[in-house]
């Protein structure tokens, strides 16, 4: 009786082993990771760049916590899971091009673009004096500000 208490808790604590959920998430940040494969061999080694995308990025957990309040209503459908998904492309995508410094918006010389579709059209996101550098694909892409 005690050897079989002892190995089903074993096997439960195995079942919630952090090493098992972290290769999850591992697998996951690698697999977003590889669409900046390329745009990480262009971008300058340091430094600060801009981050554009179609969905709204840079919330905080509190903005989406009263965005969520606010969606109840009829007239105010919000996709919150959409939502949640842009903040957390923005945070890995800090995260993947580190240590470069990430800004939202078109504030920097050099800007990302990264869009839920390939063939989106990125005027719509970017204003005109930013030069298409280069489209890696999957919806990223890099600009550069022609006036600087």
């Amino acid at each position: 009786m005690l050897a079989f208490v002892l190995s089903s808790s074993l096997l439960y604590l195995k079942s919630l082993s952090v090493p098992g959920s972290f290769k999850l998430n591992s697998d996951r940040i690698s697999l977003y990771e590889k669409r900046f494969k390329g745009l990480r061999e262009t971008l300058p080694a340091r430094g600060a760049i801009g981050y554009v995308s179609d969905m709204p990025v840079g919330l905080s957990s509190s903005d989406i916590r009263e965005l969520k309040r606010d969606s109840n209503s009829e007239n105010n459908r919000i996709d919150i899971k959409k939502l949640e998904k842009a903040n957390k492309d923005y945070v890995w995508f800090q995260y993947i091009v580190s240590p470069r410094v990430v800004y939202p918006g078109t504030s920097q010389k050099h800007v990302v673009g990264n869009f839920s579709t390939p063939d989106i059209d990125y005027r719509d996101y970017i204003a005109d004096h930013f030069a298409l550098v280069e489209d890696y694909g999957n919806g990223v892409m890099l600009f550069e500000d022609s006036t600087r």
